[in-house]
């Protein structure tokens, strides 16, 4: 699913993107294959995977749709990620609350 998100990242995102986590990355930046490693996958926080996907969604919609077809077709995927997407949706939507304002229509709940 990482290597799905990266893929289409240029060298230059792939430096600034989750606080230089995916650097080691951009020497493969664009290529059709990308090794990336279990290890290196399980040292990714949920923060910066969010940060992945929100660049994914603002750059290129299609790669994000492509990408959970992906976890929709695998059940196993799904479950074990069920966690880190349900904190993802989760920390978006506190982003997206908080950015709004009274102008906005938005009242907080006391």
């Amino acid at each position: 699913m990482l290597r799905r998100l990266l893929l289409p990242v240029g060298p230059m995102a792939l430096t600034v993107l989750g606080g230089g986590v995916f650097a080691k990355y951009a020497a493969q930046a664009r290529w059709p294959r990308m090794a990336i490693s279990f290890d290196d996958a399980a040292r990714v926080t949920s923060a910066q995977v969010y940060e992945l996907v929100r660049y994914a969604q603002q750059s290129n919609p299609v790669v994000l749709h492509q990408a959970l077809a992906v976890l929709q077709r695998d059940a196993t995927t799904m479950a074990a990620l069920g966690a880190s997407i349900a904190a993802i949706l989760i920390q978006h939507r506190a982003n997206r609350n908080t950015s709004r304002t009274p102008a906005d229509g938005f009242v907080p709940a006391d």
